[in-house]
Parts: structure tokens; sequence; C-alpha cells
């Protein structure tokens, strides 16, 4: 098992799968990211919040290569979001992918604070839906 890899799953509130022929080709989460890692995107996106304020993240999306822009990502997502419709608190995401960006604004997110560059992508956004 990768080092840290059975922390992010017992972290998560949901996991979302899809699953071709007895293989994962698809995944998402709605996770308790660490204190450590809400601080930093405060500090990276310049937003005017508390860390205990950021309660869940939507991420740990990846589909396969060959399963992309089949809308895959969109429908687990979409899923894991109605299954935290009744949680209090802010759901948040970053993301520098355009189309991710997009389903965030169609499902209520707000897009607040400045770009960022992480070590992967450049320009980086910040979305959040407060649900408090």
């Amino acid at each position: 098992m990768k080092v840290g890899l059975e922390n992010r799953i017992s972290n998560c509130k949901l996991l979302a799968f899809c699953v071709d022929e007895s293989r994962i080709i698809a995944i998402s989460a709605i996770k308790r990211p660490p204190e450590s890692y809400v601080k930093k995107v405060i500090k990276e996106a310049e937003l005017d919040r508390l860390p205990a304020e950021l309660t869940y993240e939507i991420g740990y999306s990846y589909t396969e290569k060959d399963y992309r822009r089949k809308g895959i990502s969109t429908e687990l997502k979409r899923q894991l979001l109605e299954g935290v419709l009744t949680e209090k608190g802010i759901i948040f995401s970053t993301t520098a992918i355009g189309s991710s960006q997009h389903f965030l604004v169609d499902h209520g997110f707000t897009q607040k604070g400045i770009a960022y560059d992480g070590e992967n992508d450049k320009n980086i956004r910040y979305y959040e839906r407060d649900q408090r």
C-alpha cells in the first residue's frame, strides 16, 4: 500500500468509484482536509476564512485517460455532493481545470480569493459552497 494512502482513505466522508470490467477507472471523494493544508489554501488564495470553517473538500478526482470526456467524473462528483446536502459547513475545492471550475459553479459553488500557482498546476482557483 502506498505511504499515507490508508490515512487519506479513512479521512474521507464519502468515496465514489466507477468500475469497468472489475477495474476502477474513476474515483472522487468528499474528504476532511488536514488543517495544515487548509491553512495553506487560505494563505495562497488570500481568503478571509478560518481553517475550522472549511469542513469538507471535494477532491481526489481522477479518471483513467481512455475514459475521460465521457461525464464520469461529473457524475461521481454530482452524486457525492448529493450525499452531503444535509451536512453543515463549507465544502470547497481548488482546481486549475476549466471543466471542473464550470462543474463547481453549476453546482452552487462560488469562486473566492485570488488564483495561485501550485507545485503542479498554474492558475489554481478556490471555490466554495456554504451549507451553514
